[in-house]
């Protein structure tokens, strides 16, 4: 594809004004001519690594038990993926890019569990899907904007932070963007 948005972040606009998009800050892991492939990375859901590491029989007693687990979109909330910095070469790992890797095998979660993971990551269930030319549609619609992956912004910057910081790279106050609601 000529123009692939992967490795790029998605920062809703306020157009998107309700539902798990609103204020999302979204990872293009996968886009192609059959569509799109996202993770939400600035939702953490109200679970932790420790419970998701004891749901899977693994060892919580670690340093990274407390670290939020996110929801990384409306589909497949059953499904793990985990974004990460580089380090040892975990099955079903694809590498997006400027050092930053997706994985999708319970390995690196017993790794983790056992203090042997990567040095970053990001642990996500669900994700974000888009068929053919739906998301270039959305873009065109103004409900993105677009900027290329920052490791600082996913890896480095609190959850609560990475949307702002993300405008930030923009250049721009999205808040001062008007919406489609009803002025009341």
């Amino acid at each position: 594809m000529k123009n692939s948005l992967a490795q790029q972040f998605l920062v809703a606009t306020p157009k998107i004004s309700d539902g798990i998009f609103q204020d999302a800050l979204v990872l293009v892991c996968e886009h192609n001519d059959d569509g799109a492939f996202g993770l939400i990375i600035n939702k953490p859901s109200s679970h932790n690594l420790g419970e998701l590491l004891v749901d899977l029989d693994l060892s919580a007693d670690n340093k990274s038990a407390e670290k939020p687990v996110y929801q990384g979109g409306p589909l497949g909330l059953e499904r793990g993926f985990i974004l990460h910095s580089g380090g040892k070469n975990w099955e079903h790992t694809i590498d997006l890019g400027k050092e930053v890797f997706l994985t999708t095998s319970q390995t690196i979660l017993e790794d983790i569990s056992r203090n042997l993971g990567p040095r970053q990551s990001l642990v996500i269930l669900g994700y974000a899907s888009w068929e053919a030319g739906q998301l270039e549609a959305e873009i065109l619609a103004d409900d993105w904007m677009c900027l290329p992956l920052s490791r600082q912004v996913l890896f480095n910057t609190r959850s609560s932070e990475r949307r702002k910081r993300a405008e930030a790279l923009l250049g721009i106050d999205l808040n001062l963007l008007m919406s489609n609601k009803p002025i009341q």
